[in-house]
């Protein structure tokens, strides 16, 4: 029977909630797209109950039946596992082009989607360099090559490697605009020599770099050189420095993000106009905003690493509006539906915790982030140096939930679970976490902290967290809104705790100045704890450090100074 008063064509091919207001008339979609509302779906089913054990069956349909065509053979694969592999060869073989030349497919073939598979994602980022012809060729990718006057007939309908349930939007449906010298001309999708760029709207099939002018040039080396080390801290790949710099010739709104974070960063250091920053925020905003519009997207791992971006050049603006945390948020909390996220991906998804991480310390609330999608990523029972030292970062999260929970909200984890998390990890770390040397001579070498060399940056910022997590845990001790003789003892006990983890925080910070992001850490949590310190000489230490962070051209830091100096009076 024909399903009466169901979602309508056009909601359900959109995968939408269909509002209507009667049991007639159309949709309020429908209505305010200027659209044909067709309510009754054409496809009949007859209900059988039971056709187990019975050798005839009998299901009669109506003479207007609709079939869905199906193709002469079928293959079952799983998610992980490529559509077409080079050893089983298919007539709808996807073709890759290359230098040589370029075999362009039919708009009519069967071939319509295209999958790669996690394990190639290492040797496909070989072909990325437009230098290495050789690799370049022998990449075995699964690629469909759209030209703008086949394009026009029939768009290509993108599936998205990760979650088959979800799917990719074409970059067709994009309304970004085409006379933008870094957006594709005609919107059209172009093979390029990784799969997963085709995926990206608005990527381009140039082999050259998409720079105008030698400024860019410029502001493209310092994100290299200088940001993007603050984003690869955790990432021993340095995916952001290297993998997402190198991916920016491909995708204009990787481009972009770069070109606005630097010049966002390069204009508050030097404390001039910022006039530049906007324009190529803009541009990524045209393809970012109808993503992040329809629900039923998922964001490809270009576009995740450009919302990483986009998230760090706000982080620059001392009014932080916090737009592109929505666009984060929503990019781990998707993983939850993913079980084999990409290294790049992966990467990008604890840096986003790290960012969140930043919002949460500064405004005392919860993290937003849906911290179980972090469960299904390498790195967390990975027993290498980024394995370890995200677990801490983990760990650090839920200390910020329970801490700053609300008042009728029942914490996931006590207080003394996540102390012994903490406690664990320190005592179970390698023994290449430890620091190399320490001191604590007060007023020694001009300083009022702990000296603590650390062997890198995963080490660094990875005691740094559990400093960091030490001082909440001491904080927000439960223990202390008891009645009792041993509360005052208690409250004394926890300021020294905080003041001792504060210490250790500011001291692996200065001890370690090449390693920049660990001032950020520092000058974060001396805005959620500063007013600790009571002693001149440390307050005293503590301006001179916010200023130094200043002048090394890290942050600005003249609001925490003023914010500081008003609680201690």
């Amino acid at each position: 029977m024909p399903r009466k008063n169901s979602v309508c064509q056009s909601c359900q091919a959109r995968h939408l909630k269909c509002i209507r207001e009667g049991v007639s008339g159309p949709c309020q979609r429908c209505k305010e797209e200027g659209i044909v509302c067709e309510q009754d779906t054409k496809l009949r089913v007859r209900h059988v109950l039971s056709v187990a054990g019975t050798k005839r069956r009998r299901l009669d349909y109506a003479q207007d039946q609709v079939w869905v065509p199906v193709p002469p053979s079928l293959e079952f694969a799983s998610p992980e596992k490529q559509r077409h592999t080079p050893s089983e060869p298919d007539d709808s073989e996807l073709q890759v082009e290359t230098p040589n030349g370029e075999q362009p497919i039919d708009g009519n073939s069967p071939s319509d989607t295209w999958g790669t598979s996690a394990a190639t994602y290492e040797q496909n980022t070989q072909a990325l360099n437009p230098q290495n012809t050789n690799a370049f060729q022998s990449t075995s990718l699964n690629i469909t090559r759209d030209t703008p006057n086949n394009y026009t007939k029939k768009p290509l309908e993108l599936e998205s490697q990760q979650s088959p349930s979800f799917t990719t939007r074409s970059v067709a449906n994009h309304p970004f605009d085409q006379t933008s010298p870094r957006v594709a001309t005609g919107s059209s999708i172009f093979a390029s020599p990784v799969s997963h760029l085709s995926r990206t709207p608005g990527h381009s099939n140039q082999y050259t770099w998409q720079i105008e002018s030698e400024e860019e040039a410029r502001l493209f080396l310092y994100f290299v050189q200088r940001l993007g080390p603050w984003l690869d801290g955790f990432d021993s790949k340095r995916h952001f420095g290297t993998e997402v710099a190198r991916r920016a010739a491909f995708v204009p709104v990787i481009m972009n993000a770069i070109l606005a974070s630097a010049a966002r960063h390069t204009a508050l250091i030097s404390g001039t106009a910022d006039t530049i920053s906007e324009t190529y925020h803009n541009k990524c905003l045209q393809i970012l905003i109808p993503v992040l519009d329809d629900p039923c997207d998922v964001l490809d791992e270009n576009l995740c690493a450009a919302i990483i971006i986009l998230r760090q050049y706000e982080e620059y603006d001392e009014n932080d509006e916090r737009c592109h945390l929505f666009g984060s948020t929503r990019m781990v909390n998707a993983n939850t539906l993913n079980t084999s996220p990409s290294s790049l991906r992966d990467a990008a998804n604890w840096v986003a915790l790290r960012q969140e991480i930043h919002i949460s310390l500064t405004t005392k609330q919860p993290v937003s982030i849906i911290l179980d999608a972090y469960h299904q990523s390498p790195n967390f029972n990975s027993d290498s140096e980024d394995g370890w030292a995200n677990r801490i970062v983990f760990i650090f999260a839920k200390v910020l939930n329970y801490a700053f929970r609300s008042e009728d909200v029942v914490p996931d984890e006590s207080w003394i679970s996540l102390q012994e998390q903490v406690e664990n990890w320190n005592s179970a770390k390698p023994s290449y976490f430890d620091p190399l040397w320490t001191g604590n001579d007060r007023g020694v070498q001009g300083t009022l902290f702990p000296r603590v060399v650390m062997l890198g940056t995963a080490q660094a910022n990875a005691m740094q967290h559990y400093h960091l997590a030490k001082i909440l845990l001491a904080a927000y001790d439960p223990r202390l809104q008891k009645l009792g003789f041993d509360t005052r003892r208690l409250r004394k006990e926890s300021e020294e705790n905080v003041l001792q983890n504060l210490r250790m925080v500011i001291g692996l910070a200065t001890s370690n100045p090449q390693i920049e992001i660990t001032f950020m850490h520092a000058s974060h949590i001396l805005t959620a704890c500063g007013d600790y310190l009571t002693d001149p000489d440390e307050q005293e230490g503590v301006i001179n450090f916010l200023e130094d962070i200043e002048q090394r051209g890290i942050w600005r830091t003249a609001s925490i100074i003023s914010r500081l100096q008003d609680q201690w009076k």
